[in-house]
Parts: structure tokens; sequence; C-alpha cells
């Protein structure tokens, strides 16, 4: 008798779902802890002197998106929503969700008049927020007295992961299922960006609309939820961390929406809760703690090491007891207590890893000192407040300049009560804010300025004598962004050009320019007279910069992928199209092209940006089994050949239409002719099970061959 078909084979898919629907999490918050809003623009919103209402809606039972007509006026309502999923943190890529499902329930309870605004075209997105939000914070626009409360903002980008097209209903009630797998994924793996996201007409220039129950809805089973399932459950319990005595350590766990903490240490301290992500503990000692993360009935554990220590008292000391400085001081710090110091803030410091460093503040500042030696986990901490006499807020509103021989020039100074100007001989009077200068030859005057309690502030002018000369710069230029342009000036004497940093030399008359931006030159030439002043303007040309919202793709073999590029006015494919996108197909398995686009806006350089695109054989078959074979001896498929079995470790199993097995082997080698125990069967359709071990997992294709042997 032949064999029956093993019951493990026909239990294998059902075991297969039962398993996956494990790790599965369903969120359908009720009025207390759900997150949702609707924002109306009314009419005579922007009417001057006429009140604008666009309240929101924060514990309405409805979630709109809506476009009426009142008064020959269209009235917009749009709806956000969130489903909390911090309790997850970030998640392991592995750990990320298989799929994620949004159910919105019609309003059951709907305005009497609104069933034609349900059906047709209400088709509407589902946009993912960018920006903070709260139900009593949502407001369509800024009137004074809602004060800065407004509309959050949504994402610009394309894709599923931030807006989803959800089509036109075909009735007045019906529920609508939104595969939102994509913007959970996001939200999963970039927490901070889960800000919920915004129901909208798709057109909101014709009236239509969609009404939905929301979190508040009477009814529970007709709230949002939110379905997702997950692959399987990555427990992260954070890093491994040490607290010094005296101090708390937050413990900081992700993976799963419930988690449960338990002490591996024997005595170990207290936690403030154990059955949160995030409990704060008060250690006195070494310890280890597992946490237990859940989603569903699928769990994962993971476990953190607090270590423990006792830091020995640390001493800051300086020369003098006074620690009021005045802006530019120095002071010296000595430290004690350990042999290994770490001062902070370091920018302030000469070396913040020796014993005494100089200190030189720029404002009033708490310093601090961490000691330790060798052996001791835990540093002693001291500090001191370095005070930063407020400084004179000294102004001169005059800059360097350069006078022909005999000029005199007025200074002015503002924002002290005492002024103090030297030379002393090169003033009308010293002690004034605006003294008149007499200049003889090239001179520098220093101002000091004080105002009462305070420190003085110092400034400089320099002043030049010279005879005038003749300059001349040369013609304004034009340059791409990133090119070097040779400056020819005409003239002699010294020359002195303006914007130095992007010069070779500051002092040639010939210096080679490499503005980043539009810049100006100004020149200065020195010589036996008057300064000869010239400029000229360099326009610098930014070059186009390509960019691609992807500049790699992963696909399956033969599907055609749509490759855009931005950035510049004209493009150049390495396929010889020059648009600024192109559909590919790249039929070959397993293999990377790369595509490569060339862009130029008619005046720079152009630039070039490749995008690959990586095959991959998608899915089933990893074999391909004929429909039929003809084993009758002339030669011609006589064969039931599997093509590519032989690239795998292999079972095969043939069974006829009464469930008996007449064939089945392990490694097939593509030679079974049609027989069962010596005899051949007869012409008929029989089914299969093929099994391949593919990166040591068992696929399995099942279908029907059909044995054909009359001859034609």
């Amino acid at each position: 008798m032949p064999r029956k078909l093993p019951i493990f084979l026909l239990l294998s898919l059902v075991l297969t779902h039962w398993v996956s629907a494990q790790c599965v999490y369903v969120a359908q918050p009720g009025p207390t802890d759900g997150i949702d809003a609707v924002c109306h623009r009314y009419p005579l919103c922007g009417v001057p002197a006429v009140p604008c209402d666009t309240t929101n809606r924060a514990e309405t039972k409805h979630i709109y998106a809506s476009a009426k007509q009142l008064g020959g006026v269209t009235r917009l309502m749009r709806s956000f929503v969130k489903f909390d999923l911090s309790a997850f943190g970030k998640l392991d890529p592995t750990a990320l969700p298989n799929s994620a499902k949004l159910d919105l329930y019609y309003y059951r309870a709907a305005l009497a008049g609104d069933e034609h605004l349900n059906t047709g075209n209400n088709a509407f997105y589902i946009e993912r927020v960018t920006g903070d939000w709260a139900e009593d914070t949502i407001r369509w626009q800024v009137p004074v007295s809602s004060g800065f409360l407004r509309m959050p903002n949504v994402t610009k980008m394309t894709g599923n992961a931030h807006r989803i097209l959800v089509p036109a209903t075909s009735t007045a009630t019906e529920d609508v299922t939104i595969d939102m797998t994509d913007m959970v994924r996001f939200w999963l793996e970039y927490p901070d960006s889960n800000f919920g996201f915004r129901v909208v007409l798709a057109d909101e220039t014709t009236e239509r609309q969609v009404h939905f129950c929301s979190s508040d809805y009477d009814v529970p089973q007709y709230r949002p939820r939110l379905t997702v399932d997950f692959p399987k459950v990555v427990a992260n319990a954070g890093r491994d961390t040490i607290v010094c005595q005296g101090r708390g350590v937050r413990l900081n766990a992700s993976g799963g929406a419930s988690y449960f903490w338990t002490a591996v240490t024997s005595g170990a301290d207290i936690l403030s809760k154990y059955d949160i992500p995030t409990p704060l503990l008060k250690a006195t000692k070494a310890q280890t703690y597992e946490v237990a993360v859940s989603i569903g009935s699928c769990k994962s554990t993971d476990q953190v090491f607090i270590d423990f220590g006792v830091p020995r008292p640390a001493e800051i000391s300086i020369p003098s007891s006074d620690t009021f400085l005045c802006l530019g001081d120095s002071l010296q710090l000595e430290a004690r207590g350990g042999t290994f110091f770490k001062w902070s803030p370091s920018h302030i410091l000469s070396n913040d890893e020796v014993v005494s460093p100089w200190c030189k503040p720029t404002e009033t500042v708490k310093v601090y000192v961490a000691t330790i030696s060798a052996g001791e986990k835990c540093p002693g901490i001291d500090s001191v407040v370095l005070d930063i006499k407020r400084q004179t807020d000294g102004k001169l509103t005059f800059h360097d300049t350069t006078l022909c021989k005999g000029d005199s020039v007025q200074f002015k100074a503002s924002g002290g009560v005492f002024y103090s100007w030297e030379p002393k001989d090169s003033v009308n009077r010293e002690d004034i804010p605006d003294p008149i200068a007499f200049v003889r030859s090239d001179t520098e005057f220093i101002v000091e300025i004080e105002d009462v309690n305070s420190c003085p502030d110092y400034d400089t002018i320099m002043v030049r004598v010279v005879e005038s000369i003749t300059v001349d710069a040369g013609p304004d230029l034009e340059i791409c962004q990133g090119d070097t342009v040779q400056l020819s000036a005409a003239g002699t004497g010294i020359f002195q050009w303006s914007n130095s940093e992007t010069l070779s030399d500051a002092f040639a008359p010939n210096p080679k320019a490499f503005p980043l931006s539009t810049t100006t030159y100004g020149l200065i030439l020195s010589g036996t007279g008057c300064p000869g002043i010239d400029s000229l303007t360099i326009t610098v040309n930014p070059k186009p910069t390509i960019s691609a919202e992807k500049t790699e793709y992963e696909v399956c073999v033969g599907t055609e992928v749509t490759l855009a590029a931005t950035g510049t006015t004209n493009f150049w494919w390495n396929t010889g199209e020059s648009s600024d996108k192109i559909i590919v197909k790249v039929d070959e398995v397993n293999t990377r092209k790369v595509f490569r686009v060339v862009g130029n806006d008619g005046k720079c350089t152009t630039d070039t940006l490749d995008i690959a695109v990586i095959t991959k054989r998608c899915g089933k078959p990893y074999v391909i089994v004929p429909k039929f074979f003809s084993p009758n001896g002339d030669g011609v498929n006589d064969y039931f050949v599997v093509r590519d079995i032989a690239k795998y470790e292999n079972e095969l199993i043939v069974i006829n239409k009464w469930g008996d097995i007449i064939y089945s082997t392990k490694n097939y080698d593509n030679r079974w002719d049609g027989a069962y125990s010596g005899q051949l069967v007869a012409e008929d359709t029989y089914m299969y099970v093929v099994r391949v071990l593919v990166n040591e997992v068992w696929e399995e294709e099942r279908g029907t061959v059909t044995i054909i042997r009359s001859k034609k």
C-alpha cells in the first residue's frame, strides 16, 4: 500500500501562521489615553475685525477630513491622530514590524444630510506630522486669542513612510483598513519622529468628506485601532554603567510594549518601579538586573550590570581669595585629592588634565575638577565659581583710516564715564570721548573706556598719512564656485586688499582669489601720497549639485525602477537619455549595475552622481517545476525535470488524487520516469511537494504535474 502524506506536512502552514501571530501589538486607545483632534477653518478666517473661530475639537467623537459648503464658502476640516509607541524605544533593525494596519470605522451616528458627502470622490491622505502638538493646541492659524498655538507641519517627503493615499469609499457606511507598515516602521526606527499623522482630503476643492469614530467614541470597538505584527522581540536593557555613591541612575530598556525587571544579584537595591522601561535605581552596591520585554506572547530578555564606587574627596585651591576677574585676566587653579585630573569647561583652561592649569574665563563660570587615582572607580568632584566683573561696553564708532598729510580727524567713542587716549600729544584733549587728532605720520591711537565699578574696555584706531596716488583694481569678474581667478591691479606703490582670507597674497597687485561666495575686494594703494582706493566684485556662480532621493535600490530582477535626479537644469545619463528621470530594468540576477548621471547648468562645470541598482531573486520559485512531462520512450521530455533543484539539498513527494504517495526521494536527481513500484502510472494529473533548503530554511512549493504518454 502507498504511504499516506505525513501529518507534519499537512499542518506546516497552519503552524507557521500560528507562530507568527504571537508577536502582535494592538492599540485601540480610549478617551483617557487617545490623542486625536479635529481642526477647523471657518469661512470668516482672515476677515479683518471679524472673529475667526479656529478652535480645535479635542474631545470630539469624530475624525473628519471635510470640505463643506456654508453660504457658498468652503469650510475645511482636518484631523490629527497619534498612537503612543514610546514604550518600544528604538527597536533592533531585525525586530522592526512585518506589517502594521490601521482600522478606521465610519461614524455610526452621522449627521442627517451628510450621507452624500461620504462617498465618491473622497479619497484622503494619511500624512506624517513632523512637529509636536497636543489636543488643545491645534489651530488652523494664529489668531490673537490663541497666542502661538497653530497647526503642526507635515512632511513633504514621498513614500508610504510619509504619505499614504487612501482610495475613495464606495458607500456612506464603509470602514477602511490602511497599510501603515512603512510609517510605523519609520516611527519605531526613529522614535523621536513619532508625532502621529494628519487625515486630510486629497482634493479640498470639492464638497466631500470622510467621517470616522475617534478615541472618544462611546462604543470602544469602533475607536481607531492599530495592529502591528512583529517578527520577534529583541530586548535591550541598556549599556552597562557605573554609579558613584550618593547618585542614582535611570535604567533604560527598549524593544517591546511591556517590561518587567528582575534582580539577578542577591540583595540588589530596590527599583522605583519594576514594570516600566526606565526605572530609577539608587545604588549602594554593584548589581545586575534583567529585563523581560514582551510583545503579545513573544518575550525576550537582556541584562545590564551596574557597577558601584565610593569617590575620594577633591578640593580646588586658588592663589588668592579673589575670584572676581576682569575679562582677559588669567588665574592659576590647583587640585588636590588624586593623581589624575579632569577639569571643565576645558575651552577656558590651558590644559584640562594637569594638577594646576591656567584658567582664562570669558564670562562668569563654575569650574569643576574630577580627581581620581589608579584603582578607584569614582572621581572626587569639587567646583569653584569665577565671577567676571562687568565689562565696560565701550564703543568706538570710527575705523582705521588714511589721511592726506596735514588733515585732521575727529574720533567718537561711547559707553563709559572715563576716557583716556594715547598718544596724548596727538589729540586736542585726551580725557573726552570725541577728541580731534592731528596726524603728521602713521599713528596707532588707543582709547581706554571705563564705566563705574566695571573693567575697562580698550580699542585702537590706525591712522595712516600718505600722498595721493592712482590705482585700478581691474574689472569685475564672474567665476564658478570653487574656481580660482588671478586679479590684476594697476598702480605703483604698496597694495593692500580687503577680504584677504580668500586671497593668496593680500599685498600683491595680482593675487589669486578663491572666494566661496560673491565678494567685493577693496584695494588701497599706498605710496608717497594719499592712498589710491578702488574695488572689484567677483560674482560666484554656484556649481550644480546633483542629488537623488536614493543612490542605491535593491529590487527584484526584471523590476522597473524610476531613477530621478535634481539640482540643475541639464542631465545626461550613461543610458543615452537626457531627462531628469529615467526608467531602468535589470534582468541579470544578483548583479549591481551603476547608472551615472551628469548635470550642467550651462555656466559652471558639471556634477556627477552614481545610482546603483542591485537585483535579487524575489520570492518563489527557487526551482522551476514543469506543468507536464511525457515518459513515452521517445527521448523527449521523458523525465520529470525540476530546474535548479540540484543547487539545494532537497526532497520530492508525488501524490495521486486519492492521497497516495507514488514517488518520494531526497536529493532528487531529475530521473523519475512516471513509474511506481516498477509499473508506469496512468496518464493523469498528480500533486507534488518540492522542498529545498535555502539559507538554512526549508522553502516549499506545491503544485500539479500532468503525465502525457500519447505520441503525436
